[in-house]
Order: structure tokens, then sequence, then C-alpha cells
């Protein structure tokens, strides 16, 4: 999913939502590149850490941030295992 979970109301409650939908072992991926005025490579990896929250309080475990270098800004990759 990219860009998007930040236009949902109850971000927790869809996760739990999805992971109950997915197979044990199953991976989620949420990306984000942050896009707003004043947003810069220390926005990514403030929104990592907002991702992998969510991530956890939904069950998911085996949490990694993933960052990767774009332009104007780099681009966070949260990854979740059910």
């Amino acid at each position: 999913m990219i860009n998007n979970i930040t236009f949902w109301c109850e971000p927790v409650t869809t996760l739990k939502n999805i992971r109950s939908q997915m197979n044990d072992g199953g991976k989620i991926a949420l990306t984000i590149q942050p896009h707003e005025k004043g947003a810069t490579d220390e926005t990514s990896e403030i929104i990592g850490g907002q991702l992998s929250a969510l991530l956890d309080q939904s069950g998911f475990t085996s949490i990694e941030i993933f960052i990767k270098p774009t332009k104007p800004n780099d681009t966070v990759c949260a990854l979740g295992i059910k």
C-alpha cells in the first residue's frame, strides 16, 4: 500500500482487519514518500517509526523499516509479518 494509510480514519482497526484475512506468515508492506510542504528526509524517518508502531499495535511481528533514497524526499517502507 503506497501513500494511502494517512487517509484511513482508524489505521489500527483497518490493519487488524487486513491481518485477520492474511495467511499465517503473510507479509504486509506500507510505503510512504512524504511530499507535503516542508517534508524532508527526516520526515521519512519519523513516519517509519509511526508505521512501525501501527503495525506493532495491530499484531504484526518481525517489523522492519527500510529507507530508499528518492527525490524530493526519501521513501520509507515498513514490513510486518502475521
